[in-house]
């Protein structure tokens, strides 16, 4: 599933439970220190590239999500 498919999904069943007031969150982290996302981010360029658009300017860790 997309993030935005999850943020549709949960805007969606936030209307649909907020009648029993029952909140709906999600967590949709940008990029996380991961073997996986390391495969992408060791190229310095785009890793560059991905600090400039991330607002505290650094990969997340797993621990924090």
């Amino acid at each position: 599933m997309t993030k935005a498919a999850m943020n549709q999904m949960t805007m969606n069943l936030a209307c649909e439970f907020a009648i029993e007031n029952i909140r709906v969150n999600t967590v949709s982290p940008w990029y996380i220190d991961t073997p996986l996302a390391q495969q992408v981010l060791s190229n310095q360029t785009y890793l560059e590239e991905i600090l400039n658009r991330t607002p505290f300017r650094r990969i997340g860790k797993p621990s924090e999500v």
